[in-house]
């Protein structure tokens, strides 16, 4: 399912009436189509601070020097939040299993959402695969809701490894070009679950 909005609506809303439904094919909610950038171009002038499983930070791209993009590349079962300050051009990440036992990441992302909801801040979602933990997303939407934060792009679910970079400076998100080039037709299929639905990148 693909869904694409002009003007200043957010999807929050509509995810919350869609949540039940989703979780067989990838979902995808968002302004306009995810630009490219190539790997080569993000390593080139060392730009860019990648984050790894299990991992949070909060950063700022403060001047010309700092660190530009953020980035999060083979993406499958995890997830990916980023909440983006228009004003700062400060961001805080997240990479998850959503499980469970994800207690500590959702208190730090609350934690995050209501020291700072007064803010211009945006959430962007992106990852999980096919057949993931509805209840776990269906808490950090909850919390989303709670501190009325706008989501300006949700890409979860189908069965593709995803690859994305966001520019700190103007906030926009892109897909990685790994080798360099565009994809050719399902070369991002997750081959390590063959019992995903097909879903469409």
């Amino acid at each position: 399912m693909q869904i694409l909005f002009s003007g200043t609506v957010s999807f929050e809303n509509i995810f919350k009436e869609n949540l039940e439904k989703l979780g067989n094919s990838r979902y995808w909610e968002s302004y306009e189509d995810r630009a490219h950038i190539s790997k080569q171009k993000l390593d080139k002038f060392k730009e860019v601070k990648y984050l790894t499983k299990d991992e949070s930070l909060t950063f700022e791209y403060a001047t010309v020097l700092s660190e530009r993009y953020i980035a999060a590349t083979n993406i499958t079962d995890e997830l990916f939040i980023s909440v983006y300050d228009i004003n700062s051009k400060r961001i805080f990440v997240q990479r998850f299993m959503v499980s469970d036992q994800d207690e500590d990441k959702l208190e730090e992302f609350e934690i995050y959402l209501n020291e700072n909801k007064d803010k211009s801040i945006e959430v962007r979602l992106f990852g999980m695969q096919n057949g993931a933990n509805l209840r776990s997303l269906g808490r950090i939407l909850n919390i989303i809701l709670k501190y009325r934060v706008p989501v300006f792009e949700i890409d979860l679910f189908g069965n593709e490894i995803r690859h994305i970079a966001i520019d700190l400076k103007i906030g926009t998100s892109f897909n990685i070009l790994m080798e360099n080039r565009l994809y050719r037709p399902g070369e991002l299929i997750n081959s390590n679950n063959a019992t995903q639905a097909s879903g469409k990148q």
